[in-house]
């Protein structure tokens, strides 16, 4: 118990370190960048985001499975071969990913192509970078080192972010080359992370490297379910993400002004400060989750305490924040140049809707380790469709607030469905 508390109180640390980190950074692109050209690297920036998701292919949700599985049992064969598969096949979906560009960038820099969305097509070819970034930090949760992964993900990597733009800012005018900028950051994270991965003891990764590289080596190890994990977390992933930031999305199609777009992104970034909070809370849960199966009536029981202990910690970060979010919301504001919030209910709202994201996210992992792919593949996407037909209904009629309701309907019946699912299952019990 009581390292449960010093766990909880050293993410809490990293968390407000990383928040910090971020705040910076925007008050840097802010005051550096047009409106227009800061709205132009978010945009260009999410897509990167998202397309590394793409270009993953559920390799997170495979290797948070097979590679969790595989170092518990030291399997070190096997643990090399994954490796090497999994770096192989984002290798593959990156090459891809490349040829598409080349013929998004045959056609959009002819006399006639959109120039509008240039510069974020011009960005997605460093979405691999991230992609690998990405790997490595999840490879550092799966080996079993979930501080030094939640450090990575609360801190250090935000850390990273804020100084490519630093390093940015130094070199070159931000204003005139944001797909560098973009590329810069991404690059920067790989390093850092991948880094960090080969601090870690028995990483293999050069092991890995090579054998992805080596095309004759046919006596690796292989398991089809690798590919079979990946293709149904594929979709999963992507949606997910979409789920994530549609929103932003939605507020500048449907919203009847400009303004409360802007308004929404301000309240998204308070917000991420608790529902990163949150969000790192569950993954380190992640290892045990997704092992269930694996383990004794014995360390079920642990377990079991161990999801409850993380469910009360979750628990009192939102109604911290929310409580603190209605009382002092206009005086948070003035840290990003805004004297007033137009709709009070609107940040504690969002922070309680992070609660449940974090709660489908963990019966998500559970269900999807456990061959359940094709109902949270369902379930995913039907809250995804029911969030966007409700914001098209809600948003003209109460703006932001139309938002906000659209997403608390479709996050708490998503919730609903995944309990129902989860406890035909297994006698363990998610909050």
């Amino acid at each position: 118990m009581a390292s449960s508390f010093v766990s909880f109180f050293n993410i809490l640390i990293l968390n407000t370190l990383g928040y910090v980190c971020i705040h910076i950074a925007n008050y840097i692109l802010s005051t550096n960048l047009e409106l227009s050209r800061y709205g132009d690297f978010t945009c260009a920036w999410q897509l990167v985001c998202i397309v590394s998701f793409v270009v993953a292919f559920g390799s997170f949700t495979s290797a948070k499975e097979f590679l969790v599985q595989y170092s518990k049992e030291e399997k070190y064969d096997k643990q090399i071969a994954y490796l090497a598969w999994n770096l192989q096949s984002v290798f593959k979906t990156s090459l891809i990913l490349f040829a598409i560009y080349l013929v998004l960038w045959s056609i959009f820099t002819q006399p006639s192509g959109l120039k509008t969305y240039h510069i974020a097509l011009h960005a997605i070819i460093f979405s691999p970078f991230l992609t690998f970034a990405s790997l490595a930090q999840i490879f550092i949760l799966s080996k079993g080192y979930s501080f030094v992964y939640a450090s990575v993900d609360l801190l250090i990597s935000k850390a990273t972010y804020l100084g490519a733009i630093c390093i940015g800012l130094y070199l070159f005018s931000l204003q005139e080359n944001l797909v560098l900028l973009t590329g810069l950051i991404a690059i920067s994270l790989l390093i850092v992370s991948t880094y960090i991965y080969t601090m870690i003891p028995n990483n293999m990764i050069y092991e890995s490297i090579s054998a992805c590289f080596d095309m004759k080596n046919q006596r690796l190890f292989y398991d089809k379910n690798w590919r079979n994990v990946a293709n149904g977390g594929a979709l999963f992933s992507v949606s997910n993400i979409i789920l994530s930031v549609y929103g932003i999305f939605a507020m500048e199609i449907f919203s009847p002004d400009e303004i409360s777009v802007g308004v929404y992104g301000l309240c998204s970034v308070l917000v991420s400060f608790f529902s990163g909070l949150v969000m790192t809370l569950q993954r380190l849960m992640a290892p045990s989750i997704s092992t269930i199966e694996l383990q004794s009536n014995e360390n079920n029981a642990s377990t079991q305490e161990a999801i409850t202990l993380n469910a009360l910690f979750r628990a009192i970060i939102i109604t911290l924040g929310a409580i603190i979010t209605l009382f002092l919301g206009k005086d948070i504001l003035l840290l990003f140049g805004q004297s007033e919030l137009v709709y009070p209910l609107i940040v504690p709202l969002l922070i309680i809707e992070s609660y449940f994201d974090s709660s489908c996210a963990v019966r998500s992992l559970f269900l999807l380790s456990h061959e359940e792919i094709k109902y949270t593949e369902v379930v995913l996407l039907l809250t995804l469709f029911l969030n966007i037909a409700l914001s098209i209904y809600l948003i003209p009629i109460f703006n932001i607030m139309g938002l906000v309701a659209a997403n608390l309907i479709g996050t708490a019946i998503r919730t609903i469905l995944l309990t129902i699912k989860c406890r035909k299952l297994t006698t363990i019990r998610f909050y």
